[in-house]
């Protein structure tokens, strides 16, 4: 198997809400730097994806910033391909592909790309039907269609990777929602898988 290696975010000590000062964003793109060589100099370990970033779309959009977002992941993409040319870069790992979010980090980040990451879920609330949530497997493969569209139009000149690297039934994890572990969620994973 493959390794894809994600970033969540830097360090506490960096930022303690996902939003980046222009300095911070140059810490943080040679903290990543940083443990791509560490990961492969000395810990030897292969990772072929180095996701960066998880759901900061919504930090960003609410603050007005989603530009700075975009200047952000670019910072961190350059900075991993100067310290290992070989490695495949990619993210953000969106909360779901909202347009604007989708087509802003296309647009804005595609060329420092070589794959694209999303996350999709049925509902956030435990009490939805199981008629609901199986109903939502369609939806995500829309969502999916529009990201692979979307990297067609603003990424033309490259075949991205695409990959749906979260999903699930509920995105909240309290109180433990059952179908996660049942026939019910079974049947959502392999409805969606297809």
């Amino acid at each position: 198997a493959k390794i894809l290696m994600n970033v969540a975010h830097g360090p506490e000590w960096l930022s303690k809400d996902k939003k980046l000062s222009p300095a911070d964003e140059d810490r943080f793109a040679k903290l990543c730097g940083e443990l791509v060589r560490v990961m492969r100099d000395e810990v030897k370990v292969p990772v072929a994806y180095w996701e960066m970033t998880n759901e900061y779309d919504n930090t960003y959009e609410n603050a007005g910033k989603l530009d700075d977002l975009w200047r952000l992941f670019n910072k961190i993409a350059k900075e991993v391909k100067r310290v290992d040319p070989k490695a495949k870069v990619g993210g953000p790992a969106l909360t779901w592909p909202k347009g604007i979010w989708l087509e802003g980090f296309l647009k804005n980040c595609g060329q420092n790309i070589d794959f694209f990451t999303w996350h999709n879920y049925a509902s956030g609330d435990l009490y939805d039907s199981n008629e609901h949530v199986l109903s939502r497997t369609e939806t995500i493969a829309n969502m999916a269609r529009d990201a692979v569209n979307a990297a067609k139009k603003y990424v033309p000149n490259k075949k991205l990777e695409m990959f749906l690297t979260e999903y699930n039934i509920k995105w909240v994890w309290d109180p433990v929602e059952l179908r996660h572990g049942n026939n019910i969620g079974a049947v959502f994973h392999a409805s969606t898988l297809r």
